[in-house]
């Protein structure tokens, strides 16, 4: 294993490799030890849990494909694909917000905010040229960051967005 992806709930376990065979592996973690789920053959470069854990966001290439956990076997509810194929080698980063309602990517030097329920592009939100990223991460702001300053160079500022 390259990379290893745990579940916010820690219930389940996600892991491939950056080299050869490029399978996605899940697992469940039980009181027994790894219990593999049955998860249909697809290439992983990158992953990312939902906070709830019923979506696991996949990266293959150019395109990321959101996968409904919530069944027991897991099916795909949406296949994003407005990232450019190319660039610095696909799309290198992903991150939900802590709500689940977004799903930042970046890569082929884009970064797209998607809204993760319908697989969209999120409302009011263009997708922005960059350099290269290669982690992406959602959370707050650094301590001592007040909203009307500008963000450090590190953080992507994200437009609110009303609920449904």
């Amino acid at each position: 294993m390259s990379w290893l992806t745990l579940s916010p709930d820690g219930k389940l376990l996600a892991g491939g490799r950056d080299t050869g065979d490029r399978t996605l592996i899940v697992w469940r973690l039980t009181d027994k030890g790894l219990e593999k789920v049955p998860f249909p053959k697809t290439e992983a470069r990158n992953v990312a849990f939902s906070p709830d854990g019923k979506t696991l966001a996949v990266v293959t290439g150019s395109v990321i494909r959101l996968w409904d956990l919530t069944s027991p076997v897991p099916t795909v509810r949406a296949s994003l694909t407005e990232h450019q194929s190319g660039g610095w080698g696909g799309i290198r980063a992903l991150a939900f917000s802590a709500d689940g309602r977004l799903l930042a990517s970046a890569g082929g030097g884009q970064v797209i905010v998607w809204d993760s329920t319908t697989g969209a592009g999120a409302p009011g939100m263009a997708t922005a040229r960059s350099r290269p990223v290669g982690r992406l991460r959602a959370g707050r702001a650094p301590p001592g960051h007040r909203p009307s300053e500008r963000p450090p160079s590190t953080c992507l500022r994200l437009p609110a967005v009303k609920g449904p």
